[in-house]
Order: C-alpha cells, then structure tokens, then sequence
C-alpha cells in the first residue's frame, strides 16, 4: 500500500534535492512477497549503478525531505530515522495518566507509541547533532553509503548468491538471469544472533553485520515520521448511554 503522504514526501524530497543540486533515482519492486530478496534486489541494482547513497524509504512512511538533508550532511556510512511502530501502548498511557491527569493530547499521543530502536547502553548515550549510535535500527527509512556494501562484499563473500529471479526482465528463456549482475549478495536477511540467541529481523542483522566488522549504526532522533497502517475501531454504541 502506498499512502498519499508517502507520495508527497516523495515530491517534496525531489523538489527540495533539486534546490541542492542533488540527483536523484528512484527504485522499485514489484510483485515481490519476500522483503528480504526485494531489498538485496535494490543492492543489487543500486551497485550495478554509479549512485553514492542508497536510501530505503518503505511505502507506509511520511517525512519531511528535510530529514534526508541531515543524514547526507551528518557524513556517516549507515544513518537511519526512527519512526513510531504500529502498536498503541495503553498500558503507558494509563500509567502516564496515572501520573499526570491533566497531560495534553500531544503528550498522551507521546505516551502512546513505541519505536524500533535499541542503544548500547541506555545510561551512556552520546547525542550529536540530533543523532546517536544504536544497536538495531529499522531499514524503513536508512541512508547507506556505497562503501559499505564494497567492504561487506569483501569480508562475506559467502553472501553471494545466484538468483533465480526475473527481476525487471522479460521471462525470456533465453535470458541469462543469473550473469546480469555481480552484486547478488544476502546482505539483507534473517538470522538468529550467535549470542543472545535472538531472532533478528532482515534490518537489525543487515546492522549486526555491519557492527561485526566495526562499523556503526547511528540514528536521527530529531526528525519526527508518520508509520501509517490499519487500526480497527471496534465499538458498541450502547457503551456510550446509561443503561439499566
């Protein structure tokens, strides 16, 4: 599903990247129901290009372009914004209420949300620029620097794979699917971490693999997004009389 504010903030960031003298391509997948495999296909075509960063943008998210001016200018390999999961955490706004009766609608909202972002080490967070270090960060809105696929293609090179997919090819028996790129590698997949035992999405092990060669994963905590997904809004309008 693609919302209309993932579409305008598309425009915008083109319209605004214009202003800077920032070209821009936009890529994309279809009928692709394995996440991971569409994400490594991105790599794949990002690499096979001459474009310096390549920043995934999922289609049930809104931002503000200016968001991905800051993580150009911060200057890291892997910068990634933080948007709100989609889950409502009453049992914190119950406790936030508990505490402060008279909280305003921002901060019950505030209250209410809950986000894909572990650190280190919660009691020694270093914030620059509106940005921190983190542990796992989401692949819904991350900034990742060419090199960084260069040297992980250099110490994993049993990541490579050859596809069996007609990715943006006619199916051409003829067509030789597999010799088309050099850059088909699973830098994006699940794994079970070796020491905690967790099972870790295709985003926070792409992290992990990046961490384990010393690199690092910072996070925008300034810029504000919008998660968009489906809310069922169950109800019985009898609730709402004094009945007896």
């Amino acid at each position: 599903m693609i919302t209309a504010d993932y579409f305008k903030s598309c425009m915008q960031l083109v319209a605004l990247a214009a202003t800077k003298k920032i070209e821009l391509q936009f890529g994309t997948i279809g009928n692709e129901s394995l996440i991971t495999r569409a994400r490594n296909t991105l790599v794949q075509l990002f690499m096979d290009g001459d474009y310096t960063h390549l920043l995934f943008i999922d289609s049930d998210i809104a931002f503000n372009p200016e968001a991905v001016i800051r993580m150009l200018e911060y200057n890291k390999d892997v910068v990634t914004g933080i948007y709100p999961r989609k889950t409502i955490d009453w049992i914190k706004v119950k406790k936030r209420l508990k505490e402060n009766p008279d909280m305003s609608e921002d901060e019950l909202l505030a209250a209410s949300l809950q986000y894909n972002l572990n650190v280190k080490d919660p009691n020694k967070i270093l914030l620059e620029k509106g940005f921190i270090e983190v542990m796992d960060g989401p692949t819904g809105f991350m900034l990742i620097k060419r090199n960084v696929f260069e040297r992980m293609a250099k110490v994993y090179p049993e990541l490579k794979f050859v596809p069996d997919q007609h990715i943006n090819q006619s199916h051409d028996k003829e067509f030789e699917y597999h010799n088309t790129s050099d850059w088909n590698y699973t830098f994006f997949d699940t794994m079970i971490e070796p020491q905690t035992k967790r099972y870790l999405s295709e985003d926070y092990a792409f992290c992990r693999l990046w961490q384990n060669m010393g690199g690092k994963i910072y996070a925008d905590i300034k810029s504000g997004m919008t998660h968009y997904g489906n809310y069922a809004f169950r109800g019985n309008v009898g609730t709402q009389f004094k009945i007896k």
